[in-house]
């Protein structure tokens, strides 16, 4: 029995894309810059929207490119596990603890998951990195270009060719800003305030959002997903102010 590559489903576009899209094409053949593209293409790391515009440092990015191009989409799982000396070696330093700083970004907003577990080949233990498909539970940041063109009230340019689509987008309560998450994380030392966990950091308000408390980096903390459920239920009272 043979295995056909599975189709993909058709997307219906509007008309006005259309005929972006068929001028673009067109403008390239004029140009002899178009391409066809093959239907078995190279092998290529995608790095997720939302990782994308969390705010971690370009640096951080790359490493997370990096890794994710170790993934084994034949074996279906999220694990991979170069070595730190490799991973710098691709970002052009010389040791692997070059990248300890972006490693811990990722870390932070819960990209990467450290799993330690025994070498075979010693007495050591060596690091298997899980790159999760989704953000973490709870994830208050931007997980689409939408979102973030929503939060900047602009439209997003997908929806500028459309007849009905308005130059500014309808105003949405402000998201809070990947500038002053990264600010809270830096000054508590990308720790939970509560168990100390460098893994999995939300953003808490000391100030419920519902009771009026805002954005301020004062009225801000903190703590991972788990402590920040806890403390939703009222099971946190040991770090509240």
């Amino acid at each position: 029995m043979s295995l056909e590559k599975p189709k993909l489903a058709q997307v219906v576009i509007p008309a006005w894309m259309a005929k972006l899209l068929a001028q673009v094409r067109e403008t390239e053949q004029e140009e002899g810059t178009f391409e066809i593209e093959a239907e078995d293409e190279l092998p290529f790391a995608q790095l997720g929207s939302w990782v994308a515009l969390s705010g971690v440092s370009p640096r951080a990015m790359a490493l997370y490119w990096f890794m994710a191009m170790h993934l084994n989409l034949k074996r279906g799982d999220r694990y991979v596990w170069p070595s730190k000396d490799a991973l710098a070696y691709l970002m052009q330093y010389s040791r692997g603890d070059k990248i300890d700083p972006f490693l811990k970004e990722l870390v932070a907003i819960g990209a990467v998951i450290v799993v330690s577990v025994p070498d075979s080949s010693g007495p050591q233990k060596r690091n298997v990195y899980r790159l999760p498909a989704t953000p973490p539970s709870g994830w208050s940041g931007p997980v689409s270009t939408h979102d973030w063109y929503a939060d900047h009230n602009v439209e997003h340019p997908e929806n500028l060719g459309s007849p009905s689509a308005s130059p500014i987008a309808a105003p949405r309560r402000p998201r809070l800003s990947s500038r002053t998450r990264w600010a809270v994380f830096a000054r508590d030392g990308y720790r939970c305030l509560a168990c100390g966990t460098p893994e999995n950091l939300t953003i808490d308000h000391i100030e419920h959002q519902s009771r009026g408390g805002g954005h301020e980096i004062e009225n801000l903390r903190t703590l991972c997903h788990s402590c920040n459920s806890r403390r939703g239920a009222g099971a946190l009272d040991e770090v509240d102010r």
